[in-house]
């Protein structure tokens, strides 16, 4: 149990952190907010095969979705960073980086606990991870 309830925590704070990632793009210049969205959907596409319905996909794997939009901005953010860029741009970079590197960790979390309760032979494993991916 104690398993389950570190699972659902880290759940909780990868939500929390993807708000917070979102607000962080909010706040880029347009071109860059569509750079990144891009950037994201690409890793959708390519997480979900590329026949697949991605929005479909997504909603039913909240933990791989969420990871993928982590990784493509942390990777968009990681590829501005510049040191001719301003300090302030720079730190807004690396701040989205940051948030991201916390979704990533949080689902890693998440999924090493609901690991840890298959090996255990937890029949409640299964629906753990379902709830875990209901978007």
């Amino acid at each position: 149990e104690h398993l389950e309830t570190r699972a659902l925590s880290a759940s909780v704070k990868a939500g929390a952190r993807m708000a917070e990632l979102f607000s962080l793009i909010a706040k880029l210049a347009p071109q860059e907010q569509e750079e990144v969205r891009l950037s994201m959907k690409a890793g959708l596409k390519r997480a979900a095969g590329e026949n697949s319905e991605v929005e479909s996909w997504a909603s039913h794997n909240k933990v791989k979705s969420q990871m993928t939009i982590a990784w493509e901005a942390t990777e968009w953010s990681a590829s501005q960073i510049k040191c001719e860029e301003p300090e302030s741009r720079r730190k807004q970079f690396l701040k989205i980086a940051e948030v991201a590197h916390k979704v990533w960790k949080a689902h890693c979390s998440s999924t090493d606990c609901v690991s840890e309760l298959l090996s255990r032979g937890g029949a409640r494993a299964a629906n753990l991870w379902v709830s875990l991916n209901v978007a």
